[in-house]
Parts: structure tokens; C-alpha cells; sequence
């Protein structure tokens, strides 16, 4: 990285629920990484890590389930966070 250009991240914001029902805010922040190669400049993706909209980190134990370090306490993705289906074109 040049000196003084400041690193650059994608942040995702995922709604997740502990098992009281309780929701929470759960920041997925992956750093970018500018790559000078021969063709141009690429970006590349660094190691996701996880922390809640607080700041308390938080553990991958799956695609949907994650886990408050130090506390134990497991979260999982709300079902809100779903795609949403394609619309049908067909009325009827």
C-alpha cells in the first residue's frame, strides 16, 4: 500500500437474531487490496471478519451461523436477509 492512501473496505450489514429472539446488527467487513499487475489495477479481497454494529467481535461458525467471542452466545441470520423472489410476469 502507498504511503498515505488509506485502505479501503467493503462493509455488509446482515440482520441476525440470538436464540432469545433478540436482533442484532452484524457488520461483515472485508478488506480491499489495490494490485498493480502488467494488464492494470486489480482489487483483491482480504479475509472477512466479523464484529457486531457495537464493535464486539464475532466468529464464523458457518455461512449462517456466528458466534459473540467471549461470550458463546450464537447468532444466526434473520430470515428477513433472504433474496427476494423474482416476480412472476404471469398474472394468472
Amino acid at each position: 500500500m502507498a504511503q498515505g492512501s488509506t485502505p479501503k473496505q467493503r462493509i455488509t450489514r446482515l440482520s441476525v437474531v440470538d436464540s432469545a429472539g433478540k436482533s442484532h446488527v452484524l457488520l461483515a467487513i472485508t478488506p480491499l487490496d489495490r494490485v498493480q499487475t502488467y494488464h492494470g489495477i486489480r482489487v483483491e479481497e482480504g479475509i472477512v471478519r466479523y464484529e457486531l454494529n457495537d464493535g464486539t467481535p464475532v466468529r464464523a461458525l458457518s455461512r449462517t451461523e456466528f458466534e459473540i467471542v467471549g461470550g458463546g452466545t450464537k447468532l444466526t441470520i434473520a430470515t428477513d436477509n433472504a433474496p427476494a423472489r423474482a416476480a412472476s410476469a404471469d398474472p394468472g
